[in-house]
């Protein structure tokens, strides 16, 4: 999973957080990385770190996350206030209407399923 440095917020029935996160991925194995970008071109550098991973599930919603989006397993593009560009929307699977709906796919997998069938 990718995120961008945003604050998160959890689900009503845990506790409440707030994490600034710069950049982090797991893989469907539970292995989870840091990644701390460094590069002025981060774009890039999230399309890197997804493919050199495999079996990624990232969630992004600007530009710089839509090579990242494409070259993971699953995509999940997030529409919130700020809206999302073009880009992210084209190169994802999925399309959420918030956070906290990317996050419960990964709760509820057979949304993932039933989403993506043909």
């Amino acid at each position: 999973m990718l995120l961008k440095s945003s604050p998160l917020s959890c689900p009503k029935k845990t506790k409440l957080f707030h994490v600034k996160i710069k950049f982090i991925i797991t893989n469907k194995l539970g292995n989870v990385k840091l990644k701390i970008l460094n590069s002025d071109n981060h774009t890039k550098e999230k399309e890197e770190f997804a493919t050199e991973l495999k079996s990624v599930f990232a969630i992004g919603n600007g530009s710089n996350d839509s090579l990242m989006l494409k070259a993971s397993e699953i995509g999940v593009c997030v529409i919130e206030n700020e809206g999302a560009s073009s880009k992210a929307v084209i190169n994802s699977d999925i399309v959420c209407k918030s956070i906290e709906d990317a996050f419960e796919l990964l709760l509820k997998p057979k949304r993932i399923i039933a989403t993506l069938r043909e």
